[in-house]
């Protein structure tokens, strides 16, 4: 278990670095101080990095490799995030993935929820 989580700190370290580049590109968010910046990366870590990995949720099942080679699928989500909240992601990217977004509408989504300070409801 310790590998797994060792693996998701560097996971989400490289994501962080990530979004903070692609947002500090961003129309409206390149005016904002790095404490700004990093403050809406931090509210919205979770949906951006789960959402950013809809293409790698394929059969029920979840293919993503760790930095540290260790394949993060479904029950190693379900031994860290608890299975009910493993069992709400699959439900929910599975139906997100029935959206056939388009990369210029997916593109769009992340930065609404980028740059959105509170609660974004979204009803698929």
């Amino acid at each position: 278990k310790q590998d797994i989580c060792t693996g998701l700190v560097e996971d989400m370290s490289l994501s962080i670095r990530c979004m903070m580049a692609y947002g500090s590109k961003l129309p409206g968010l390149s005016n904002l101080t790095f404490g700004e910046l990093t403050s809406l990366v931090k509210k919205n870590l979770f949906s951006i990095c789960t959402l950013a990995t809809h293409k790698l949720f394929i059969n029920n099942q979840l293919y993503y490799y760790l930095p540290n080679k260790i394949h993060y699928k479904k029950e190693l989500m379900s031994e860290i995030l608890g299975n009910e909240m493993t069992l709400l992601i699959f439900d929910f990217i599975h139906l997100f993935n029935q959206l056939h977004l388009s990369k210029r509408e997916f593109s769009l989504l992340i930065s609404m929820i980028m740059s959105n300070q509170g609660k974004l409801n979204i009803n698929i």
